[in-house]
């Protein structure tokens, strides 16, 4: 699948958008004593979160692409771990 994510700040954090086929997701995110957290709406939560039926049942797939991509683009090294209400990116 075809994704883009594009980070929007305002001072110590702001607004992560995961874009497919023109729909898209939009989670806040701050920066943490590690890194930047970004949060994500629990398993139990993330199908009403989704306005868009492409990303329903698709939490952990999406969230794996969010981080990937976030570490690939803000960090020279980083790696990510996902917990159930946000994701962890680490510098």
């Amino acid at each position: 699948m075809n994704y883009k994510v594009r980070v929007s700040q305002a001072g110590r954090g702001g607004t992560i958008f995961y874009v497919e086929n023109e729909a898209e997701l939009a989670f806040d995110w701050e920066f943490s004593m590690t890194g930047a957290t970004v949060f994500v709406p629990t398993p139990l939560q993330w199908e009403a979160f989704c306005k868009a039926d492409n990303f329903t049942g698709r939490r952990q797939e999406i969230l794996e692409n969010l981080g990937a991509e976030l570490c690939r683009q803000q960090t020279s090294n980083g790696t990510f771990e996902i917990y159930d209400q946000w994701v962890e990116i680490i510098f």
